[in-house]
């Protein structure tokens, strides 16, 4: 479960000696936002409009880029680590002030990402597992929508990111449309973490008992 790049950097080195590493450490980087970001986009995930800066860059046009301009700024790299890794931005000098503070925290590169309004939905899920588990984070609306479709894009993005443990958000719009913004390798599970540990359990012994044949 190490996601920081240090941890990632061992994880590596052991799989190199043959041992079987769930999620691998390349799936974990790959859940790293500036890796997130082009993975998801390639693979054609709908996926909130987002480019990719320097936090010493000059970002004084970014805004003319976005409708509204009311924008999503968060750390490039690993998820966030404190709250204020992802902030929200109003206007053009709001969002210098937060890459200041970024580059102050010696966070090198941030993600500039199109607000999206809509109920948020989070999910957890388990791949080649029945496991599949979803409730609103902000339940505003309870906008209808296709629970199947969701079910989809999640499992797409984790085939798309190599992850087997995942969670994410994802955001429903008015008319029902789904988009994703964010995918967790080794999320909480908190709402349902007794029947995902026996899920997880069984994925495991599994692809143990495969790695041994």
């Amino acid at each position: 479960m190490a996601q920081g790049p240090q941890g990632t950097s061992i994880l590596k080195s052991v799989a190199k000696h043959g041992i079987h590493i769930i999620n691998s450490p390349e799936s974990v980087e790959n859940c790293w936002r500036f890796n997130m970001v082009r993975l998801l986009t390639e693979h054609g995930i709908p996926f909130p409009k987002s480019v990719m800066v320097s936090t010493g860059d000059d970002v004084s046009g970014i805004t003319k880029q976005f409708s509204p301009a009311k924008l999503w700024v968060k750390r490039g790299d690993v998820h966030a680590v404190h709250k204020e890794d992802v902030s929200l931005a109003y206007n053009a000098d709001e969002l210098a002030t937060i890459l200041q503070e970024f580059k102050g925290r010696g966070i090198k590169q941030a993600v500039i990402q199109e607000h999206l309004d809509g109920d948020v939905v989070k999910f957890y899920a388990i791949r080649e597992s029945e496991f599949f588990y979803w409730y609103y984070l902000n339940g505003v609306n309870h906008t209808p929508f296709r629970q199947k479709q969701l079910y989809e894009l999640a499992q797409a993005s984790a085939e798309a990111l190599g992850l087997f443990i995942f969670g994410g958000d994802a955001i429903i719009a008015s008319d029902g449309w789904i988009t994703l913004i964010d995918v967790n390798d080794w999320p909480s599970f908190a709402p349902v973490r007794d029947m995902a540990s026996q899920h997880i359990a069984q994925l495991l012994y599994r692809k143990a008992s495969n790695h041994d044949d």
